[in-house]
């Protein structure tokens, strides 16, 4: 769905996911979101929309980061989906 068709909920989207959206309405930027069930690979989620190719996805990786003091920081990395780790 494009965002000028739905209207996001923040209440169902995780708040950095929220936040990355604001970021894109403010500034005016045209973008897409799909919602799948839950997958463990980008190929899986890439059957989920044929009409896609892999390379045009993204992942989102949840990693914990640590600082100095021994302070954690968890932090959302977003790659293309095509990359191998």
């Amino acid at each position: 769905m494009s965002h000028s068709e739905t209207s996001l909920n923040s209440s169902n989207y995780h708040l950095a996911v929220d936040k990355i959206l604001r970021i894109l309405k403010s500034g005016g930027f045209w973008f897409e979101t799909f919602e799948h069930d839950e997958v463990r690979t980008s190929e899986e989620a890439a059957k989920m929309r044929p009409e896609y190719k892999l390379e045009q996805g993204a992942k989102a990786l949840i990693v914990k980061a640590y600082l100095a003091d021994s302070e954690e920081k968890f932090l959302m990395l977003i790659m293309p989906a095509d990359l191998k780790l």
